[in-house]
């Protein structure tokens, strides 16, 4: 018997947020008031991120917990 493990994650750089923000274009990225980045996408809020769920130091501290 054997396990399967299926990992996935994301990572989101400040140096990707600021190129998506300095885009004039679709798609773009803004800060909003609170520090989430929200994507917009043909003048459209589609998401918004917490950053800290993209934290790299947090996500492995998180995944050694497990």
């Amino acid at each position: 018997m054997y396990m399967i493990i299926d990992c996935q994650t994301h990572v989101m750089p400040e140096s990707y947020i600021d190129i998506f923000a300095r885009n004039k274009q679709s798609p773009r990225m803004e800060r909003d008031a609170g520090g989430a980045v929200n994507t917009i996408v043909n003048a459209r809020p589609v998401l918004q991120n917490d950053l800290s769920s993209y934290d790299i130091k947090k996500q492995i501290k998180d995944m050694d917990a497990l």
